[in-house]
C-alpha cells in the first residue's frame, strides 16, 4: 500500500435505499377493484358487476387529486370498433359526446359495407353511419 492511499471510517446508521416505482393501470382496472367486494382479486374472478354512481365520483375525485399532486396523469386511448355498420343511432350520441371530452379518445372504425341503412332508423349512408 502506498502512502497516497487514505482509509474512511465506515459509516453509521441505517442504509437508506430510494426506488421509484411506476404502476400503469387503466380507469377501467380502477372501476372493477373499487366497485367489488373482494377488492383486486376480482380481476380473476371474471365478475362484470355495473360501477355505482357514489363509487364512480369517489374514483373521479381521487384520480383528478391525483392528477393535481402530479402523482398520475391520464392519458387518452384508442377506441377500436370493427363491424360499424352494426352500431344503432344511440351508439354514436354516446360516441359524439365521448370524442367532444377534454380526454377524447383516438377512434377508429371499421366495416365492409357500403351504404347501408343505419340500424334503428330508416336513412341510408355510407358505411351505415350518421
Amino acid at each position: 500500500m502506498g502512502s497516497q492511499i487514505k482509509f474512511m471510517q465506515c459509516p453509521d446508521g441505517e442504509l437508506q435505499k430510494c426506488k421509484k416505482v411506476v404502476h400503469t393501470v387503466s380507469l377501467h382496472e380502477i372501476n372493477f377493484i373499487n366497485s367489488c367486494i373482494q377488492g383486486f382479486l376480482v380481476l380473476f374472478s371474471g365478475d362484470t358487476g355495473e360501477i355505482k354512481s357514489e363509487v364512480r365520483e369517489q374514483i373521479n375525485a381521487k384520480v383528478a387529486e391525483w392528477c393535481k399532486d402530479g402523482k398520475a396523469e391520464i392519458i387518452p386511448g384508442v377506441l377500436f370498433i370493427n363491424e360499424v355498420h352494426m352500431l344503432q343511432i344511440e351508439s354514436y350520441c354516446f360516441l359524439s359526446q365521448a370524442l367532444e371530452s377534454d380526454m377524447a379518445p383516438v377512434l377508429i372504425m371499421a366495416t365492409n359495407h357500403s351504404i347501408t341503412r343505419i340500424q334503428g332508423t330508416s336513412y341510408q349512408s355510407p358505411h351505415a353511419s350518421p
